[in-house]
């Protein structure tokens, strides 16, 4: 098995984000700025063809296609 790993720095678009602690909750606006996502994919092989392929890691990007579908088509 070996992995394959894509990073790419995105446009996240605005948006509405919320903490809460004990007691409290706190809404709060994030706008819109460039910020790095990764995807890292486990393939194995077997007889020199692909014969599995599992997402270890994706950070999507809200309201989009994932990383890893916009850079290995899964």
């Amino acid at each position: 098995m070996s992995t394959w790993r894509h990073e790419r720095t995105v446009r996240v678009p605005g948006r509405w984000s919320q903490d809460s602690y004990p007691g409290a909750t706190m809404k709060y606006y994030v706008p819109q700025h460039d910020e790095p996502r990764l995807c890292v994919i486990a393939v194995s092989i077997d007889k020199n063809v692909i014969s599995k392929i599992k997402t270890l890691e994706d950070n999507a990007v809200p309201g989009a296609n994932s990383l890893c579908q916009s850079a290995f088509g899964l």
